[in-house]
């Protein structure tokens, strides 16, 4: 283990220190124009890459990095949602920390990157580093982004993930990131071939457990080898978990707000039933987060029954 020292640090020695003047800013108008706090928000690229450093597993336990306690396992949606939460709380802490500092204002891309560092090291005002503890605080009241980039940049515990706040803070570059959807694919691929792996250790039982109800609730296919009587369980409470709307047709209406938005890869987690008669995606019907728009109800009957069934 590296020894990391615990002088406390005011300012970055010129050995350490990055001249950001040699690098372009890609975003000037993120970089220069400030925003009042009470008005900013992360931006979908900040949450999408700092979603792209963990990976859906539905086995552990765990939402995208985030601890939750759920032992049935966990869906790609219900993982998504659990992170979310604790992102948006974790943010509501992080803007009332920067008003107690005296701050008013910001650039959008330094709040996205500050927030990036404090969200992955737990710390806003200092930085650990091999050379010692650098103290942020009066630079971040200065706005002195030069020397907090720097200062973030040489942090160890979490130098990947520092580099990108970095980046975002003091350059306005945000990376490319992969989709939800080719994180949830991963993580299906994950569980079929560490179940394969079973008999080598890489599964604990209550791992194996949840995968496959987690695997399930995914493809809506069992992984294999699930024994029979494993699979009526899964399916019985699989069943438990859907959450259904009904509706009666009135002749016009063709939105409606159903109770949470489904998700739609790899497979389509709404059904959507017409006097019990399923109909098709697109065709039928269009889906916007958790509004329905029905197509092609010409040939309804006068109080038709309509019924969203979403599963998790």
């Amino acid at each position: 283990m590296v020894q990391m020292r615990t002088d406390r640090l005011t300012s970055v020695t010129q050995r350490w220190n990055t001249n950001w003047y040699d690098f372009n800013i890609y975003n000037p108008d993120l970089y220069y124009n400030e925003i009042f706090i009470n008005d900013l928000s992360l931006t979908d690229d900040a949450k999408n890459i700092i979603l792209n450093f963990e990976r859906y597993t539905g086995y552990d336990k765990k939402a995208y990095g985030v601890d939750v306690n759920i032992e049935r396992g966990i869906t790609e949606q219900e993982s998504y949602e659990y992170w979310l939460d604790a992102l948006q709380k974790k943010n509501a802490t992080y803007k009332n920390q920067l008003k107690s500092l005296g701050i008013s204002n910001l650039p959008q891309c330094v709040y996205d990157g500050l927030f990036l560092y404090y969200w992955f090291s737990e710390k806003l005002l200092e930085v650990e580093a091999l050379e010692g503890v650098y103290e942020m605080r009066d630079f971040i009241v200065k706005k002195d982004w030069d020397t907090v980039a720097s200062m973030i940049a040489r942090c160890y515990p979490i130098k990947e993930k520092a580099i990108e706040a970095t980046k975002i803070l003091r350059l306005a570059f945000y990376k490319r990131y992969k989709d939800r959807r080719w994180l949830r694919q991963q993580g299906v691929f994950k569980m079929r071939d560490r179940n394969e792996l079973f008999k080598f250790g890489v599964f604990t039982e209550e791992e194996l457990r949840r995968a496959r109800f987690a695997y399930y609730a995914e493809t809506k296919k069992f992984l294999p080898n699930t024994p029979e009587g494993i699979k009526r369980d899964i399916n019985n409470r699989y069943a438990e978990t859907l959450s259904t709307n009904i509706f009666t047709w009135d002749g016009s209406t063709l939105d409606y707000e159903i109770s949470k938005a489904p998700s739609l890869y790899p497979i389509e987690k709404l059904q959507v039933f017409v006097n019990n008669n399923l109909i098709q995606h697109l065709y039928d019907y269009t889906i916007d987060g958790n509004i329905v728009t029905l197509r092609n109800t010409q040939n309804y009957p006068d109080k038709s029954q309509l019924k969203f069934v979403v599963s998790i």
